[in-house]
């Protein structure tokens, strides 16, 4: 396999990874506003993601001809990183018109 390709696919692991975990956070939290159980709903979706992740991880780690050297798990954690960026940029909403700040018009100037 040539240096391109096994950089490519280091990179797509790692944002795979990084997609999955900050999506699934983003879905959490959108979820907990309507949820009964809050905490509960917390608690698994992390273990839920910090598994998925960690394992991930462990994969690539011991896969001697994926990441021969750690150059390469600094590069899948920078991947990793860069899909905060990414699903950041996606799920971001412009707070609502209602949400903003104006002046208060009980009390005497």
């Amino acid at each position: 396999m040539n240096e391109f390709t096994h950089l490519f696919l280091i990179a797509f692991i790692g944002f795979s990874l990084g997609v999955f975990f900050y999506a699934g956070l983003w879905w959490t939290v959108q979820k907990c506003v309507s949820s009964d159980h809050v905490a509960l709903l917390f608690l698994s979706s992390l273990l839920i993601r910090m598994a998925t992740v960690l394992s991930g991880f462990y994969f690539m780690i011991k896969q001697d001809w994926l990441i021969p050297s750690w150059q390469g798990l600094v590069f899948c954690l920078v991947t990793f990183a860069l899909a905060r960026y990414v699903v950041t940029r996606i799920t971001y909403t412009k707070p609502e018109a209602s949400m903003r700040t104006h002046k208060d018009t009980t009390h005497a100037s």
